[in-house]
């Protein structure tokens, strides 16, 4: 008998996409991942905020194809977000019509109720979030001056494939 090579299938890309400019940390993220995924994600967050003793943004991208996250991921996503030195976060919905407004009620709800610790917004496209995210971190209102390198940098790194949390 002889043994036949094995060839791995492709690893199926990860519902949870990741990049970091410096201190934005952006997400791409359509809820289907696991609770451990979102751990992961918070170290590799921790390890950059402490390189911004002033907090991170943190811009969530949510694409149309999302799906309502599980209890256990939404206190994963929660516990993540709490432990962070965060200093604004911007949910940028990327869904239109129904969809689109069903998760920026979601999330305008969830915000009137847990009360975060940090400033927090619903964008309906890049541009709107990275100008509203920009004074809010180290730097204040003149980072505005850098809001085209920034959607420019995210928009590349996009296209890329940003970084694939594992």
């Amino acid at each position: 008998m002889t043994a036949h090579a094995h060839t791995p299938l492709p690893a199926p890309p990860s519902p949870l996409q990741f990049t970091i400019w410096r201190d934005f940390f952006v997400a791409i993220d359509d809820c289907t991942a696991n609770a451990a995924v979102y751990e992961r994600l918070q170290q590799i967050a921790e390890e950059r905020s402490a390189k911004h003793a002033t907090g991170l943004g943190c811009l969530m991208i949510v694409p149309p194809t999302a799906k309502a996250p599980s209890d256990d991921v939404r206190w994963s996503m929660a516990a993540a977000l709490a432990s962070l030195s965060v200093r604004c976060v911007c949910w940028l919905v990327e869904g239109s019509g129904f969809q689109g407004a069903m998760v920026r009620g979601v999330l305008t709800g969830l915000c009137i109720v847990a009360h975060p610790k940090f400033s927090t917004h619903i964008a309906t496209n890049l541009e709107e979030a990275v100008t509203w995210m920009l004074p809010r971190l180290d730097g204040g209102w003149s980072r505005l001056a850098h809001a085209r390198v920034v959607t420019s940098s995210i928009r590349a790194q996009r296209e890329l494939g940003l970084h694939i949390v594992v």
